[in-house]
């Protein structure tokens, strides 16, 4: 009978999350505040050990020689979870993980695609998904029967999932599975397409709250708008009653032009008795002297100041013309 090697006699590696911690696990703070654990390519064949990591939320496994993922029931709080390149053949231990949103489970050994979709079923919140390199991606139609069974999936296999695709697989597996359902005497709902939300219930409240907001400013715009342009420019004026006693620069400027047509005409009056005056005079035997009657009759509208200058330069012509008198007497 042939020996057995140490390993052999040992068992399968088994896996051992406490010892990551600080302190192996000692200490009860450091254990349930660990939310992120990596434990890759250690050579783990059985999982154990994580019973006490409540608070666990992204977890990596990749890179070990796993056949079951039996060992996660307790942390349902898991929503990033990578196995990928290890030996699993099911996700059933996962039906747990409600809050599952990423899950990279590509090169291992899932094989039969319609149980797989049945598992996959389990996770509502499933985002991001990776199973390239397993045997069940070479069926039929492999890719629009993810994408049927998971609505809320957005990225599968390292590709975005398409409006286009979203149509195709309504219309291919709905159809398909109607098929199937009226063959074996069990009629099934039709496929409904759920719309998931890109944006988180926060910011879907925030989003309303900004658009009731700039509703108000646009109609109080709006109000302050109509009541400018809803004035009238030109009112029409109320004959019932008096009108309205004008403001005192009015009063005053008006009396201030009152006073200035008055002294205006007394001017003309004046300038016009200047001419009928000086025709009974004699006029005056001075050389090069211009008469102001000449002037008065060339210009017989002129303003109130001129006048004035004229009337007074016509009355010092005529004082001189009485002091020559007085001289030739003499």
């Amino acid at each position: 009978m042939p020996e057995q090697t140490p390993e052999q006699t040992a068992g399968p590696k088994l896996s051992n999350p406490l010892a990551e911690l600080v302190g192996g696990g000692a200490n009860g703070k450091y254990v349930k505040a660990c939310t992120e654990l990596y434990l890759g390519n250690r050579g783990i064949e059985k999982l154990q050990g994580f019973e006490r990591l409540v608070n666990l939320e992204a977890l990596w496994l990749d890179g070990n020689r796993l056949q079951s993922l039996h060992g996660l029931e307790n942390n349902f709080r898991i929503r990033e979870l990578h196995i990928q390149g290890n030996s699993i053949s099911s996700l059933k231990p996962l039906r747990p993980l409600h809050h599952l949103e990423t899950l990279g489970a590509s090169n291992n050994q899932l094989r039969n695609l319609t149980k797989l979709i049945e598992q996959l079923r389990a996770f509502k919140t499933l985002k991001l998904l990776n199973l390239m390199g397993n045997p069940c991606t070479e069926e039929p139609s492999y890719r629009l029967q993810v994408i049927h069974a998971l609505p809320s999936l957005h990225i599968l296999d390292l590709h975005i999932v398409t409006p286009q695709e979203r149509k195709a697989a309504a219309a291919v597996i709905g159809e398909h599975t109607a098929a199937q359902a009226i063959a074996f005497g069990q009629r099934k709902p039709a496929y409904t397409m759920l719309k998931v939300s890109e944006r988180s219930p926060l910011e879907q409240d925030l989003a309303m709250l900004v658009n009731r907001v700039r509703a108000q400013k646009a109609a109080e715009a709006a109000a302050a708008e109509q009541r400018r342009y809803g004035q009238d420019p030109h009112p029409s004026v109320s004959t019932a009653g008096p009108l309205p006693h004008p403001p005192a620069w009015v009063t005053d400027a008006s009396a201030a032009g009152s006073t200035a047509a008055a002294d205006s005409l007394r001017s003309r009056s004046a300038v016009q008795q200047a001419p009928a005056e000086a025709a009974v005079r004699p006029p005056p035997s001075l050389p090069n002297q211009p008469l102001a009657d000449e002037v008065i009759c060339a210009e017989p509208k002129l303003s109130g100041s001129l006048a004035f200058a004229l009337q007074h330069t016509n009355m010092h012509n005529s004082s001189r013309q009485h002091h020559f008198a007085a001289q030739s007497s003499a």
